[in-house]
């Protein structure tokens, strides 16, 4: 009786992973829209354009299992950058050495709109 319940144990994991692997669910399509492929191409792997890549199916693969594994977006996104690199996320996290990219350009944008401002002000009083 164990056995039988094994197998339908089995069965059904196997199911869930056919499903979350399927490329037209919500979550895959979403999931792989945050991730390029890594073939060479570095387009994003929802959109590959090579006919035959070998990668595409792969990484939706280890996409589909941590999925099926019950993993969070999150996390299902820092397996596949511990995986393959950080670079390989479309949109970098917000954590170490990353954090950088987020707030250099804001901090940049800053400065420069406060120095157009005290440019145009400094204009506006020699008037």
């Amino acid at each position: 009786m164990s056995r039988c319940w094994r197998a339908l144990f089995g069965m059904l994991v196997l199911a869930s992973l056919c499903l979350a692997a399927n490329g037209d669910s919500p979550r895959m399509k979403s999931l792989s829209a945050k991730v390029l492929c890594d073939c060479g191409c570095r387009e994003v792997l929802g959109e590959c354009s090579h006919k035959e890549c070998k990668r595409k199916f792969g990484m939706q693969q280890e996409i589909a299992t941590a999925t099926g594994q019950g993993k969070s977006d999150k996390q299902v996104l820092e397996q596949i950058a511990v995986a393959h690199g950080s670079d390989i996320l479309i949109t970098p996290m917000f954590r170490g050495f990353n954090t950088l990219l987020w707030i250099v350009p804001v901090t940049i944008g800053v400065i420069a709109m406060g120095m157009t401002l005290a440019v145009q002000r400094k204009k506006a009083q020699h008037k």
